[in-house]
Protein backbone atom coordinates (compact mmCIF):
# COMPACT_ATOMS: atom_id res chain seq x y z
CA UNK A 1 0.00 0.00 0.00
CA UNK A 2 1.43 3.23 -0.89
CA UNK A 3 1.05 6.44 1.14
CA UNK A 4 1.72 9.64 -0.80
CA UNK A 5 1.72 12.41 1.68
CA UNK A 6 0.78 16.04 0.94
CA UNK A 7 1.17 19.21 2.33
CA UNK A 8 -1.98 21.20 3.14
CA UNK A 9 -1.44 25.25 4.34
CA UNK A 10 -3.77 26.27 7.01
CA UNK A 11 -4.13 29.80 4.75
CA UNK A 12 -5.48 27.47 1.94
CA UNK A 13 -8.73 27.13 4.12
CA UNK A 14 -8.61 30.98 5.64
CA UNK A 15 -12.07 32.82 5.43
CA UNK A 16 -10.13 35.89 5.86
CA UNK A 17 -8.14 35.63 3.03
CA UNK A 18 -8.70 36.70 -0.95
CA UNK A 19 -8.03 34.10 -3.81
CA UNK A 20 -5.12 36.13 -4.58
CA UNK A 21 -3.47 35.22 -1.14
CA UNK A 22 -3.93 32.01 -0.74
CA UNK A 23 -7.39 30.48 -0.28
CA UNK A 24 -8.09 27.93 -2.15
CA UNK A 25 -11.88 26.86 -1.59
CA UNK A 26 -15.04 28.63 -1.99
CA UNK A 27 -15.49 31.74 1.12
CA UNK A 28 -19.04 29.42 1.98
CA UNK A 29 -16.58 26.83 3.48
CA UNK A 30 -13.63 28.31 4.27
CA UNK A 31 -13.30 28.87 8.52
CA UNK A 32 -11.28 30.91 10.91
CA UNK A 33 -10.05 31.28 13.30
CA UNK A 34 -8.15 27.72 12.58
CA UNK A 35 -6.89 26.17 15.44
CA UNK A 36 -4.84 22.93 14.89
CA UNK A 37 -7.15 20.94 17.34
CA UNK A 38 -9.45 21.59 15.04
CA UNK A 39 -7.86 20.43 11.99
CA UNK A 40 -6.49 17.27 13.70
CA UNK A 41 -10.45 16.43 14.34
CA UNK A 42 -11.53 17.08 10.81
CA UNK A 43 -8.66 14.62 9.49
CA UNK A 44 -9.38 12.13 11.45
CA UNK A 45 -13.14 12.81 10.54
CA UNK A 46 -12.61 12.32 6.82
CA UNK A 47 -10.31 9.35 7.13
CA UNK A 48 -6.64 10.78 6.70
CA UNK A 49 -3.49 10.42 9.02
CA UNK A 50 -2.21 14.21 8.97
CA UNK A 51 0.25 15.51 11.31
CA UNK A 52 0.92 19.35 11.75
CA UNK A 53 4.41 20.60 11.58
CA UNK A 54 5.33 23.19 13.68
CA UNK A 55 7.81 26.17 12.63
CA UNK A 56 6.92 26.21 8.73
CA UNK A 57 5.36 29.57 7.00
CA UNK A 58 3.28 29.61 4.35
CA UNK A 59 6.15 31.41 1.51
CA UNK A 60 3.40 34.03 0.36
CA UNK A 61 2.69 35.47 3.56
CA UNK A 62 5.35 34.20 5.63
CA UNK A 63 5.10 37.47 7.66
CA UNK A 64 1.81 36.80 9.21
CA UNK A 65 1.31 32.93 8.49
CA UNK A 66 -0.07 30.42 11.31
CA UNK A 67 3.58 28.88 11.32
CA UNK A 68 2.54 25.26 10.95
CA UNK A 69 1.79 23.21 7.89
CA UNK A 70 -0.52 19.88 7.58
CA UNK A 71 1.17 16.91 6.42
CA UNK A 72 -1.99 14.47 5.22
CA UNK A 73 -1.19 10.95 4.74
CA UNK A 74 -3.52 9.42 1.49
CA UNK A 75 -3.50 5.97 0.30
CA UNK A 76 -2.64 6.35 -3.13
CA UNK A 77 -5.26 4.03 -4.39
CA UNK A 78 -7.82 6.17 -3.17
CA UNK A 79 -7.26 8.64 -5.75
CA UNK A 80 -7.71 11.72 -3.93
CA UNK A 81 -6.31 15.18 -5.55
CA UNK A 82 -5.33 17.34 -4.01
CA UNK A 83 -8.04 19.89 -4.78
CA UNK A 84 -10.43 17.28 -3.27
CA UNK A 85 -8.43 16.78 -0.48
CA UNK A 86 -8.65 19.95 0.40
CA UNK A 87 -12.18 20.85 -0.22
CA UNK A 88 -12.89 17.59 2.10
CA UNK A 89 -11.10 19.29 4.81
CA UNK A 90 -12.73 22.62 4.68
CA UNK A 91 -16.37 21.20 4.43
CA UNK A 92 -15.33 19.24 7.64
CA UNK A 93 -13.63 21.89 9.14
CA UNK A 94 -16.67 23.49 8.87
CA UNK A 95 -18.46 21.23 10.63
CA UNK A 96 -15.92 20.73 13.09
CA UNK A 97 -16.71 24.21 13.95
CA UNK A 98 -20.25 24.33 14.03
CA UNK A 99 -20.84 26.27 10.85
Amino acid sequence: MAIKEMIIWPEYLDARLSRKAGRRVPKSIAVHPLRKEDILLACKSIGVDCEIEEGKYYPRLWHSSYGFRIIVHVNENRGISKEALIRMLAEALSKVKGG
